[in-house]
């Protein structure tokens, strides 16, 4: 039987000729946008690496390489009333005329956020914001540096993990070359759930005060941000170095207490 090509038929041969270049150029788009693209693969959690007690010290330089500071990292072990196991995850930094304290109670399985404490003073006085994470989102109370406090309720997914603990968050994910994740955060200051992708780069060897250490570079991005951090490749799983997409700063390790 014979068979009609009606495009032809009907078509000038200029207009079929574009319409065959622009179904050319999406067939190649689509053969070439994943090459060199990892597969994302579902968010699940190796084994925690870290030992109870844990303490990492960081240098801390500005976005233009001055010395801005320290910052200090605790893990320890223990148990949250009506959650079972936890791990409590503390980070305190003093730089630039500030000092800031973040307590984390995160679940030992899964390392969800139960609750969470920023206290942040300068010289204006002194910011708290206490969060309470549940079932149908998270509730916090900011108390301003004019002793004024202020009550928010947020509706956030079951799954998000608090900003401030995602960075060892990562330490527990199965690393390795071509991996990548995605994984949503809240942040208790600003009150925005954020879709950040994870993404191992390269392998590379990172020179610290504390001393060398093989790594995984790993990227964490988000729509307006990008963070880059150094993993160690042990079992303990370090958090060696990283630079916050957010303010520029960079954290290089000085002191790192194994914990048991």
């Amino acid at each position: 039987m014979l068979q009609v090509n009606w495009l032809s038929l009907v078509m000038p041969m200029a207009t079929r000729l574009k319409i065959n270049w622009i179904l050319s150029g999406i067939v190649l788009i689509s053969l070439f946008s994943g090459c060199g693209q990892p597969e994302v693969q579902p968010f699940a959690l190796a084994a925690t690496p870290w030992p109870a007690g844990e303490a990492t010290v960081y240098q801390i330089t500005d976005s233009n390489g001055a010395a801005a500071g320290t910052a200090r990292y605790t893990l320890t072990a223990g148990a949250s009333e009506n959650n079972g196991e936890s791990w409590t995850i503390q980070r305190q930094i003093v730089a630039q005329g500030t000092t800031e304290v973040v307590v984390v109670v995160v679940s030992q399985n899964g390392l969800r956020p139960q609750s969470s404490l920023l206290t942040r003073i300068n010289k204006d006085g002194q910011q708290i914001v206490q969060s309470t994470y549940g079932s149908d989102g998270v509730d916090t109370v900011l108390t301003s540096v004019q002793n004024i406090t202020t009550y928010d309720h947020f509706n956030v997914p079951s799954d998000a993990l608090d900003v401030d603990t995602v960075l060892q968050v990562v330490r527990a994910l199965p690393l390795a070359e071509g991996y990548a994740t995605r994984l949503n955060s809240f942040g208790t200051t600003t009150g925005r759930v954020e879709r950040v992708t994870v993404q191992v780069i390269q392998q590379e060897l990172v020179t610290t005060p504390a001393g060398d250490f093989a790594t995984w570079q790993v990227a964490l991005e988000t729509p307006t941000t990008k963070t880059s951090a150094w993993i160690g490749r042990d079992d303990a799983r370090p958090l060696v170095k990283y630079v916050d997409g957010r303010n520029g700063g960079t954290f290089v390790l000085s002191e790192y207490t194994a914990g048991q």
